[in-house]
């Protein structure tokens, strides 16, 4: 099966959610129940299957968009109902079904020059159904700096395609320009994601984005945007400004720089949503040294990193919201002893800790291990991958700040243990009343869920390294540097 229908049920469920927002009696069952039919139609497509557009414009769907579509919305419904649990954040559904349309079509169109327009669109219009819950002036400021950078970043990657597009004439022979354009693409993916020393609006942007947007806006249009690149470069062989090399030692070292400043950015953060947006700039810097090596060698594990960041980013993400709406305060000072109060929480945050490392022997290991080793050589490759493990630092300093003596905010929190909701009534008035007695466990229920899918993709589940390994685009298809 095409692509069609995952597209034609975002779209239309997007609308609804459109029109039915600020009613949450709508918005609630519309989007959901939009982002379940939306899971099951990813599940069904079918890879290999074309779809020609009036236009002239080819859909095709790959075993590697499949499973971004799949991951996007099934992780997008439990992000609903893990909103759903703790503090309903209005548009949020919305804003998810409006991004998976983009994503969904953007990851299936043939022409990188087309994609990008539909991403850089669908991101634009994501940052402002998804922030506009502000209406104060700094918050539109940072919505206004967002929709920026994101329009600077889609036309850096657009100029960049077209400018180094075989069939320019007079480009074509020219290495330097192709290092050149390359250059650009990095750069843009580097604005998406904010990598250093892009980092600033991440941390604007996680004063005023509702907590579960965070990885919509920061890690999932910011990929789609990094897998569309890395396809329209994937024929390329040559290194970067050919032959110095010095475009090359320009991305190491702002992909080093971002795991070494992304995770000391983390470590200093007293609040746990820009924790999460410096752990983000830091993990990006594994993306910008796949686009460093150039070529199949090291797109593909950028692309499984993509999918394994996908998954970590969401489940943290969730993780924060729960831990904040649990102990009614995101900051660690007053988090003492959240731990000893939610062992539930305490499994999941090893489960994010061991889903983004990994360990000697797992995909999540390997993958680090291969971007650092094609990247760079020497001591710098001991550096790089000492950086990369720079995030088991601030996890340890939530873990260490969880095992200590229960603050009063901690203490007076619920525990793990279901409670018995009072019998009367009818049956469902007794399911409800259980819910809303036992929404704490529950919802560290569901965050236990997608680290759950964070293990499975980490682990080489799901066929990811098969679909990352056949991403490469058609041979009828250009390829940057050809």
């Amino acid at each position: 099966m095409s692509q069609l229908p995952f597209l034609m049920v975002t779209i239309v469920a997007a609308t609804l959610c459109l029109v039915a927002r600020r009613r949450p009696q709508l918005e609630v069952p519309v989007g959901l129940g939009g982002l379940a039919v939306a899971t099951v139609a990813a599940l069904v497509i079918a890879p290999g299957d074309v779809l020609r557009l009036g236009s002239g414009e080819v859909l095709l769907a790959t075993a590697y968009g499949r499973l971004f579509l799949l991951l996007g919305a099934g992780l997008g419904l439990v992000l609903g109902v893990v909103a759903l649990m703790t503090s309903w954040q209005p548009n949020l559904p919305a804003a998810m079904l409006v991004g998976l349309a983009g994503m969904g079509l953007g990851l299936s169109l043939t022409d990188p020059l087309i994609a990008l327009l539909v991403l850089l669109g669908s991101a634009v219009a994501v940052a402002l159904v998804s922030l506009d819950a502000s209406v104060s002036a700094a918050g539109v400021r940072v919505v206004v700096r967002q929709v920026r950078t994101i329009a600077l970043a889609g036309v850096l990657a657009y100029v960049a395609v077209a400018w180094a597009a075989p069939a320019l004439s007079g480009i074509g022979s020219d290495p330097a320009a192709f290092g050149l354009a390359d250059l650009a693409i990095v750069l843009a993916v580097a604005l998406r994601f904010g990598a250093v020393p892009f980092h600033r609006p991440v941390a604007r942007l996680t004063d005023t984005a509702p907590g579960l947007a965070i990885p919509l806006v920061l890690v999932w249009g910011p990929a789609a945007l990094a897998v569309v690149v890395l396809g329209a470069t994937d024929g390329s062989a040559m290194t970067f400004l050919v032959p110095s090399g010095i475009g090359q030692a320009v991305i190491v070292a702002v992909a080093g720089a971002s795991l070494v400043l992304g995770a000391v950015g983390a470590w200093l953060q007293d609040d746990l949503e820009h924790v999460l947006g410096y752990s983000i700039i830091q993990d990006a810097g594994f993306v910008l040294l796949g686009l460093a090596i150039g070529g199949p060698d090291g797109h593909e594990p950028a692309r499984v990193w993509l999918l394994i960041m996908l998954t970590t980013k969401t489940a943290f993400a969730a993780w924060v919201t729960v831990v904040e709406a649990r102990f009614r305060t995101g900051r660690l000072p007053e988090l003492h002893g959240w731990a000893r109060r939610s062992p539930l929480l305490a499994i999941a945050l090893v489960g994010i800790v061991v889903a983004t490392i990994g360990a000697p022997g797992l995909l999540a290991w390997s993958v680090r291990a291969s971007l650092v080793q094609g990247a760079a050589g020497g001591p710098l490759q001991a550096i790089l991958l000492l950086a990369g493990l720079a995030s088991l630092v601030y996890y340890a300093r939530i873990g260490l700040v969880g095992l200590g003596r229960p603050s009063l905010l901690v203490a007076a929190a619920p525990t793990d243990r279901p409670v018995a909701a009072a019998r009367t009534g009818t049956a469902i008035e007794a399911v409800q009343a259980g819910w809303r007695t036992n929404r704490a466990p529950i919802a560290a229920g569901f965050v236990l869920v997608l680290v759950l899918v964070s293990l499975v993709v980490a682990t080489g589940g799901l066929g990811g390294p098969d679909a990352a390994r056949a991403a490469a685009p058609e041979p009828s298809l250009p390829a940057l540097g050809q």
